[in-house]
């Protein structure tokens, strides 16, 4: 697979915001997934630097991306795109992560933050699922998954084409998931969850499963740097507001997640009570 290189162009973002700044200020690594290389050094972007506009990054996997924010407290996300047959570099333009969009579909994920999940599909989305920490619990409603005494849930997925699979641990109707049981070798993989009855070996398959254990300190870190920019600019928040952003940024960098175990750990962590 080739790899393509690409321009930070800083200027389509501001104009999108309705700033444009003629200086081209430096913009800062607010969120990284996967690994970005700064070129032409090819030394590793890391979170937290700053970078001129004109820098260009290579992007070692298709999914890495990185969000980027200007000293305005402007968001914008860079991903791997498909260039032009026959091109050496490939110039990218910055998009901006539309704040109104955004909010609708979190608001109506957030939502359906209950505390029994009802849906494995409903529950692990279509994409990446972001799990905070190394475990995952997923609280079944007894109404629609009740405990049966010859009923499994399969996690499975393969490694260079051959299957692995891991039963998952049921206890009071709560599945637990946990990072170091389902990868021990470290790395994730696409899975799938499964029902399985072990007698008549009936089996069904709930939902796709594709994790992202993501760390609270790494997350937190993250979150700092975004409620330091709103404090630069002098921009008053509730603690209702910086919550809600915050849980913005998670579902703009992350996507799906538990959306109530994220809310209470916000709550805790930057106490952000009401």
């Amino acid at each position: 697979m080739r790899l393509a290189i690409f321009r930070i162009t800083l200027l389509v973002l501001l104009v999108w915001a309705g700033k444009v700044n003629a200086q081209g200020s430096k913009v800062e690594v607010l969120h990284m997934q996967g690994e970005v290389f700064k070129m032409p050094s090819n030394t590793l972007l890391e979170l937290g630097e700053e970078i001129q506009e004109t820098q260009k990054l290579r992007f070692a996997t298709p999914s890495a991306k990185v969000m980027i924010v200007n000293d305005e407290g402007v968001r914008a996300v860079l991903t791997p795109q498909q260039g032009k047959e026959g091109d050496s570099e490939f110039v990218q333009i910055v998009k901006e992560l539309m704040p109104d969009k955004v909010n609708i579909s979190l608001s109506s994920r957030a939502a359906d933050a209950v505390s029994e999940v009802r849906s494995f599909t409903d529950f692990f989305g279509e994409g990446t699922f972001m799990v905070l920490g190394d475990t995952l619990q997923m609280q079944l409603a007894p109404d629609v998954y009740p405990e049966e005494q010859h009923k499994v849930y399969v996690f499975r997925y393969e490694i260079d084409g051959k299957p692995v699979q891991k039963i998952l641990p049921l206890q009071n109707n709560q599945l637990t998931l946990v990072r170091q049981v389902l990868f021990p070798s470290g790395k994730t993989y696409p899975a799938e969850v499964y029902y399985t009855n072990r007698v008549t070996k009936y089996s069904i398959k709930y939902a796709s499963a594709n994790l992202l254990f993501v760390s609270p300190g790494k997350l937190q870190k993250e979150l700092e740097m975004l409620r330091g920019y709103y404090e630069k600019e002098g921009k008053e928040m509730t603690a209702k507001e910086l919550k809600n952003e915050f849980l913005l940024f998670v579902y703009q960098a992350y996507g799906q997640t538990d959306w109530k175990v994220m809310e209470d750990w916000l709550t805790k962590s930057f106490d952000l009570q009401g």
